[in-house]
């Protein structure tokens, strides 16, 4: 914390001893007066370089932020590792914003965007309490929220926590939006409505759409189960369309990044607008054609192709040099010559665990008194895995 009255008497005790204190300028200026040489770093290999070169024996190196959470310490520990440092605990920002408005840490999810690209959006929807460290993003994070539907959420916004000049202010997104906040800031956000159920197979008509091709539910659903995502995966989606795919890879992937390739701007549109109506800020769209679209994104760990545009052999060429150690790939097709192609190129890459299913969906639909099925055209989902040679 940033007052010397929240730091452990062991760690003031640790200072009037040290002959060395190490960190960053605006902490060693709440130890300005010690008896002690003071060095402004905070980067871990220049730390280490320091003690290398140090002439002094009783060495303190301080550290913002708690050391076991996204924290420079266990950086600065691995380093310095051969010199068995010991760590001395303080209290975190999280603890102490709990204390001021009294809403227990317990059971939340705890976030930090300091320097990290976090799916804000998708924990608010998951957890009725997100602890955030803003990591100076904090209007960022607040107008997020907003635009992903979120604008009536209740949020708790702690600047300088600790200092003289702290605050808490509290109300809605909507109602901070626009505000300015202190880069020393924690956040907690509290959707009543949260849930942390992923849904399977969402009804066709919840989708917004228009005359852009959609994969219908039933084979949505298959297909999204033959993709086996983890909640950290990175997803590529081939061929997008109104975003279904996307969306419900997104709702898996939470943790993860689901990039939407389509090539047709109005596909485009109607992804973001999905996106924003599941509260999905992890979908990424990527308006152009594949294989050109993919070049600069990141490495897949599952690729699903849901429509090639004719270039299915470019389009795996690019997925097997630029996947990391192994891809899992999942295709539909509609027709056998498209079925065909696929389980040959795969088989011609190398690729492992090929399995083709065949789905054929009928549904109800009134025809006076009566109900009567109606055949969907069937479809074909291929499956493999394509690892990297050694």
């Amino acid at each position: 914390m940033g007052s010397r009255a929240d730091m452990t008497d062991g760690l003031l005790a640790a200072a009037g001893h040290s002959e060395l204190i190490i960190g960053s300028e605006r902490i060693l200026r709440l130890f300005a007066g010690y008896n002690a040489r003071m060095v402004g770093e905070y980067r871990a290999d220049e730390i280490r370089k320091i003690v290398e070169e140090a002439e002094e024996n009783k060495i303190l190196i301080l550290v913002s932020g708690d050391q076991g959470f996204f924290s420079a310490a266990k950086r600065i520990r691995e380093v310095l590792s051969d010199y068995s440092p010991s760590v001395m605990p303080g209290i975190s920002s999280v603890s102490y914003m709990s204390a001021c408005t009294g809403i227990p840490w317990s059971g939340a999810q705890i976030v930090s965007a300091h320097g990290r690209n976090v799916n804000i959006v998708s924990a608010v929807r998951r957890n009725r309490v997100t602890y955030v460290l803003t990591g100076g993003n904090a209007e960022n994070i607040i107008e997020t929220l907003c635009r992903y539907g979120y604008g009536d959420i209740e949020v708790f916004a702690g600047e300088r926590l600790s200092y003289m000049n702290g605050r808490i202010s509290h109300g809605t997104a909507g109602r901070l939006s626009g505000r300015k906040f202190d880069p020393l800031s924690v956040m907690i956000l509290i959707n009543a409505d949260a849930s942390s159920d992923v849904p399977s197979g969402i009804p066709d008509a919840e989708f917004i759409r228009s005359s852009v091709p959609m994969t219908k539910r039933f084979v949505r659903a298959a297909a999204v189960s033959a993709m086996k995502l983890r909640s950290d995966s990175v997803v590529w989606d081939i061929g997008a369309g109104t975003g279904s795919v996307s969306v419900e890879a997104a709702l898996a992937a939470y943790e993860g990044k689901v990039y939407a390739v389509e090539r047709d701007e109005r596909g485009i549109e109607l992804i973001r607008r999905n996106a924003v109506k599941f509260h999905t800020d992890n979908i990424m769209c990527v308006c152009g054609e594949a294989p050109e679209a993919l070049h600069d994104l990141p490495a897949p760990d599952v690729c699903f192709i849901g429509g090639a545009g004719g270039r299915l052999g470019q389009i795996t060429d690019a997925v097997s040099r630029m996947m990391k150690d192994s891809v899992r790939i999942v295709i539909t097709a509609v027709t056998l010559q498209t079925l065909t192609q696929a389980s040959e190129l795969l088989e011609k890459a190398g690729a492992e665990d090929i399995s083709v299913s065949q789905i054929q969906v009928s549904e109800t639909y009134k025809a006076g008194k009566y109900d009567i099925f109606k055949a969907q055209n069937p479809v074909f989902i291929i499956e493999a895995v394509l690892k990297r040679q050694k």
